[in-house]
């Protein structure tokens, strides 16, 4: 596994899973997952979660992780260390108009993820999740 990866040679599903739990017990870090994550709760029987279970590594859902931060607060901090530090590495290329247009490109898929914002929309897509009967 390497990154930038060119995704030759990239383990996927169980080989992948082994990896990810591999390399959290390696340097002693838990995986964020939602593996396994239902309206009725957490199946710690699901793929990954087994197997870390089974390899002593703690797995964890991005809510247990991070606790109750302030999502929007997060975002925004996000957002803006983001702008900074693409226009700062734009900079340093040796072609700033195609590395600019994808930062920029970048930037409205992270609009989109974290605020539903998408370009030709006057309002953000809502997200509403359901509970299935």
């Amino acid at each position: 596994m390497t990154s930038p990866s060119d995704g030759e040679d990239e383990p996927t599903g169980n080989r992948a899973d082994a990896l990810l739990v591999e390399r959290a017990k390696e340097h002693g870090v838990p995986l964020i997952s939602h593996e396994g994550v239902c309206v009725a709760g957490i199946d710690p029987k699901s793929g990954i979660r087994r197997k870390a279970a089974a390899a002593g590594v703690t797995i964890v859902t991005a809510k247990e992780f991070y606790g109750d931060m302030d999502e929007h607060q997060q975002s925004e901090r996000f957002m803006q260390r983001y702008g900074s530090g693409a226009e700062a590495h734009v900079r340093t290329g040796s072609h700033p108009e195609i590395m600019r247009e994808s930062m920029l490109w970048l930037q409205g898929y992270y609009r989109h993820i974290l605020y539903g914002i998408t370009p030709g929309r006057s309002e953000p897509l809502p997200v509403r999740l359901e509970r299935s009967a």
